[in-house]
């Protein structure tokens, strides 16, 4: 890939700007990675450069996977819960924190998975890390795998029962496969499918037979780039791409989760353009796009974190940025049979 030129570096400036990745000039060897308990555990929640969330059942929570800071120090990754009233600590002594990688939860195995990121100093990670709920795991690339990802998709796919990573950069290139990870090692999949990019919404999908959608995200090529708005599926052994008469559009940063109460995919917020517009629609995936319209709503924004409360039966929305060239500002929104409620103001 040849270095980005004036239209891709803009893209690249303003997607850094909405708190999205980009593809790093270099890449580092990953340091061995910082165990045990930090000298001064954190005392209050302060968001990373970016974040992520799911729903675990064993402590009927969700948790938050803080990621590393813009600039600064090496620091652990930090896991928070919120059980809707308040956040608390989990765990604060895990490997160094990291932005931009990607994030699931395996159900079969209770795990959690981190794979590929960015640190604060912009070492690319090309390492696995695994959550158990007592210990992290780290298991090193060994030479195999889809290598150091900054910005890829990662979700559980319940059609082939294993972890499904799609997408994100990789030494200043976007490769095009797909692979699976079985908790041992990763195997390449396919190396077809959607046109590769900095993935924007990849989830777990649970109706009918299972599988994982996804949508939208930013390419950049040579001197070209641009935001996307198509939908693929994948069925446990392909991607296929989803006709739709309707649908949100160019989006980039705007995250999803499955939502058991509504039966679908719920997708909030995101940028919808080069000129950094953040948006504050919620639209539903169910064999198709649905605007969901709600008597109030979180403000624009970009890069927040998703996940749902099944204990409680609600969304929750974590954060973002609320500006280009903005920093994660922490509140908390949820979204119930009567539309979305701010639940924790803005710091």
């Amino acid at each position: 890939m040849r270095a980005p030129g004036s239209l891709a570096a803009a893209l690249l400036l303003i997607a850094a700007a909405c708190g999205g990745p980009t593809p790093s000039a270099s890449v580092h060897p990953s340091p061995a990675a910082p165990v045990g308990s930090p000298s001064a555990p954190p005392t209050e929640l302060v968001l990373g450069q970016s974040i992520s969330a799911y729903y675990d059942p064993q402590i009927e929570r969700v948790v938050l996977v803080n990621g590393a800071e813009e600039h600064g120090p090496a620091k652990p990754t930090e896991l928070w819960t919120w059980d809707g009233n308040a956040w608390e600590l989990l765990d604060a002594s895990g490997p160094e924190a990291r932005s931009f990688g990607g994030v699931a939860r395996d159900p079969n195995r209770g795990v959690v998975v981190v794979q590929g990121g960015i640190s604060s100093s912009g070492t690319e990670f090309d390492e696995t890390l695994e959550w158990d709920g007592s210990a992290w795991t780290v298991h090193p690339a060994a030479g195999e795998g889809p290598g150091p990802r900054e910005g890829p998709g990662l979700a559980w796919d319940p059609a082939s029962q294993q972890m499904l990573l799609f997408g994100g950069g990789s030494n200043l290139e976007l490769p095009p496969e797909t692979w699976g990870w079985d908790g041992t090692a990763w195997t390449q999949v396919v190396d077809t499918g959607p046109r590769p990019r900095f993935v924007n919404l990849m989830t777990e999908d649970r109706s009918g037979e299972g599988g994982v959608l996804l949508n939208g995200g930013h390419w950049v090529e040579g001197n070209d780039g641009g935001f996307l708005d198509d939908t693929w599926r994948w069925d446990g052994n392909a991607w296929a791409e989803v006709a739709q008469d309707a649908g949100p559009g160019p989006r980039v940063n705007a995250p999803g989760a499955w939502d058991e109460r509504l039966g679908g995919i719920v997708m909030h917020g995101g940028g919808e353009d080069a000129a950094g517009t953040m948006s504050t629609d919620t639209w539903l995936w169910h064999d198709g796009w649905t605007l969901l319209e709600t008597p109030t709503a979180p403000t624009p924004r970009n890069a927040p974190a998703l996940a749902f409360d099944s204990k409680r039966q609600v969304l929750v929305l974590v954060g973002g940025i609320d500006r280009p060239a903005g920093k994660q500002r922490l509140d908390v929104w949820e979204l119930d049979a009567n539309g979305w409620h701010e639940v924790l103001a803005p710091t």
